[in-house]
């Protein structure tokens, strides 16, 4: 019964205004077939002929965080016209399998709305607004200018989207967060720490495709910490105890793995050798440069003489 008062709710509309244009019909059409022939034969490398064929693309990797861009403005020589069609759009489970590479890697493609950006007006003179969805509760929020209201789901879905924001979804990676929040809270003693980059972490809390773990952004390429960030250290790493640490990288892999901090022997040495030319450098560059103001002045006063 409650299908059969969705289906009749999503039928009302195109009895009235025609059929709905679905954001899945918008991406089949970007992402159809295109027969070249006739006029619009190709130029083949090989032979350097003209042949019939098939134009089509497929993604190959899907981002975290999508943006799709509507056409709403038709600008032609004379004028311009804003396409004021309403286009359906889902507010979960944007499915992108259909559109992806047979040879991709990618094993999360479905998407749930993050964003959507709305022009009201004319091509030639509007406002914009953006609808957001709070991450913390769950509720929507309509962004105009310094105003800032709550809004219901059917109010973003009804709105005329101008640019949507999806963001990768995939239960899982939100049970492995959990797990991980969850082991982070009841942390246990641990007589072997490690550290691992609280930029990766930053990844992890919020990517559902956080890729491999990676520690190169507080190491040099020698495994120590760089002397300029050595102040700083504390910014840039979190300690775990060596459970989380085994959890993590046995999902992640990636790396390298620290359980000491030391400032790099090697880059200090060669940090003090750049300052000491930094320094010798600047000595000649002065010193040459009061050479050189010492001997325009001379020349200034020997041509008022003559």
């Amino acid at each position: 019964m409650e299908y059969v008062k969705r289906f009749v709710v999503s039928c009302v509309p195109s009895w009235f205004w025609g059929p709905i244009v679905t954001l899945q019909d918008c991406l089949a059409a970007f992402f159809a077939r295109d027969e070249l022939k006739g006029d619009n034969m190709y130029s083949c490398e090989k032979c350097k002929k003209l042949r019939n064929g098939v134009k089509f693309c497929k993604v190959q990797k899907f981002p975290e965080i999508l943006c799709i861009h509507l056409k709403r403005f038709r600008h032609e020589l004379m004028f311009s016209t804003k396409i004021s069609t309403h286009v359906s759009f889902p507010l979960e489970g944007l499915d992108l399998q259909p559109f992806l590479a047979k040879d991709s890697p990618a094993q999360i493609v479905t998407y749930d709305l993050l964003s959507v950006i709305c022009h009201h007006g004319t091509a030639s003179s509007g406002h914009y607004i953006a609808y957001c969805r709070n991450n913390l509760n769950n509720l929507w929020y309509e962004f105009d200018d310094q105003s800032v209201t709550e809004v219901s789901e059917s109010t973003v879905q009804n709105a005329e989207a101008y640019v949507l924001f999806y963001r990768k979804s995939s239960e899982e990676a939100q049970k492995e967060r959990r797990r991980i929040s969850n082991l982070l809270n009841i942390m246990e003693p641990s007589l072997l720490q490690f550290y691992i980059s609280r930029q990766w972490l930053n990844k992890f809390k919020t990517f559902t495709e956080p890729g491999p773990i990676s520690n190169n952004d507080f190491l040099c390429i020698h495994g120590g910490i760089p002397p300029r960030k050595a102040s700083y250290i504390e910014d840039l790493v979190l300690m775990l105890p060596q459970n989380i640490w085994d959890n993590l990288y046995s999902r992640y892999g990636g790396g390298p793995a620290v359980n000491h901090l030391y400032i790099c022997h090697t880059c200090q040495i060669e940090a003090e050798k750049i300052e000491k030319r930094r320094k010798t450098e600047l000595e000649i560059f002065i010193r040459v440069n009061k050479v050189v103001l010492f001997k325009l002045k001379i020349c200034f006063r020997v041509k008022i003489k003559n």
